[in-house]
C-alpha cells in the first residue's frame, strides 16, 4: 500500500521552505531581527504563507481524487479566511501567554482557549473536505488537529537542532526563526495527501465476485 503521493509531497516541502523564507525574510529585511518589535508587528507575509498551507492541502485531492477545478478553488477560498482568522487569534493568545499580559485570564486559561482555536480551525477543515472533496468520517476533524499539535514539538526540535540568528531554544525562537510555518504547510500536505488517499467502504476494490456477477447480469 502506497503511503505517500511523492508528487503531493514535493510540492508540500516546496511551499514550506517558501514559507520559512518569507517569513525570513519580512523579519529580517523589514522588521528587524533586534527586539520585540516583531511580536507586535502585522507579519504581511501571512497572507501567503496561509494560502500555502491551504494549497498543501487541497492539492493531494487534485492529485489523487482527480477534484474538478471548481471543486478546487472552492474548498482553497474557503479554507483560506478560517486559516487566516485562526492564525491572529492563535497570535494574540501566544503574544498575551509570552508577555504574561492575561487580562481577566491566566495562562491555563490562554492555554485552554488556544486549544479552541486548533479545534475549531480543524474542524472547519474537516467540514469543507466532507463538504467539498472528499468522504470523511467524523474522527477526521481530530486527525487535523492532531497533526496541527505536532508542529509544536517539530518547531522546538528544529530550533535546538538549527538555531539560526538567535540563541533560543523554546517555541517562541521557533516561530522566530519561521519554523513553525515550514512545519504547519508540511503537516498540512500530508494531512491532505492522507485523507485523500483514504478510501471509504464504498470505495473498496472490487473482487473477482463482483466481476463475475457482473458479467452474469450482461448475460
Amino acid at each position: 500500500m502506497q503511503i505517500f503521493h511523492i508528487r503531493s509531497l514535493i510540492i508540500a516541502v516546496i511551499f514550506g521552505v517558501l514559507s520559512n523564507a518569507l517569513w525570513l525574510a519580512e523579519i529580517k529585511l523589514i522588521v528587524g531581527w533586534e527586539g520585540l518589535g516583531w511580536l507586535s508587528y502585522i507579519h504581511y507575509s501571512v497572507f501567503i504563507i496561509a494560502l500555502f498551507s491551504v494549497l498543501s492541502y487541497v492539492m493531494p485531492f487534485y492529485f489523487i481524487r482527480d477534484i474538478s477545478r471548481r471543486q478546487f478553488w472552492q474548498a482553497t477560498l474557503e479554507m483560506y479566511p478560517a486559516t487566516l482568522v485562526a492564525f491572529f487569534l492563535a497570535k494574540t493568545i501566544l503574544f498575551s501567554i509570552y508577555t504574561q499580559f492575561y487580562g481577566y485570564l491566566n495562562s491555563n486559561s490562554l492555554l485552554a482557549l488556544l486549544l479552541v482555536v486548533v479545534l475549531l480551525i480543524a474542524f472547519s477543515i474537516h467540514f469543507i473536505t466532507k463538504k467539498t472533496l472528499h468522504r470523511v468520517r467524523w474522527g477526521h476533524g481530530l486527525f487535523i488537529a492532531l497533526g496541527m499539535v505536532t508542529v509544536v514539538p517539530l518547531s522546538i526540535l528544529s530550533v535546538e537542532l538549527f538555531p539560526g540568528f538567535g540563541n533560543g531554544s523554546g517555541f517562541v525562537d521557533a516561530v522566530k526563526m519561521g519554523y513553525s510555518f515550514f512545519w504547519i504547510t508540511v503537516m498540512m500536505g500530508l494531512l491532505g495527501m492522507r485523507t485523500a488517499m483514504w478510501k471509504p467502504e464504498s470505495e473498496a476494490t472490487i473482487t473477482q465476485d463482483d466481476i463475475l456477477d457482473d458479467l452474469s447480469e450482461e448475460d
